[in-house]
């Protein structure tokens, strides 16, 4: 609440909360790299494309990326309409393929720790 109090000095009421979702953005980003990380020097982990983990946090890093790029972007688009829907539609071609590899581990979870 405190972090929304203090966004409204820089933000109007009436604006979409677009610094918020760039710091929270760039702080998942730091976390999904360091867990991708930790995975690649796991040594108990011989194959990681066969750890659903591995998929979990490339779908979340894929998805923040394009969510990080396209709020902190938007502002210096915003003149451009051809940019803007360009934009628009690449990042929800970044959702549908983070939101499907989301969704793909979930159900094949069980299928992919038998291997």
């Amino acid at each position: 609440m405190a972090i929304g109090l203090i966004n409204l000095r820089f933000q109007s009421i009436l604006q979409l909360n677009s610094n918020v979702l760039i710091c929270e953005s760039f702080f998942v980003i730091l976390m999904s790299a360091y867990a991708l990380y930790r995975m690649f020097i796991n040594e108990e982990i011989t194959n990681v494309v066969t750890y659903p983990h591995f998929w979990f946090t490339t779908s979340l890093f894929v998805l923040y990326v394009g969510t990080f790029f396209f709020w902190a972007l938007l502002p210096v688009l915003s003149k451009d309409q051809a940019a803007i829907n360009l934009a628009q539609c690449i990042q929800i071609y970044i959702n549908i393929a983070a939101y499907l590899g989301i969704g793909f581990t979930m159900l094949l979870y069980t299928k992919m720790q038998k291997l």
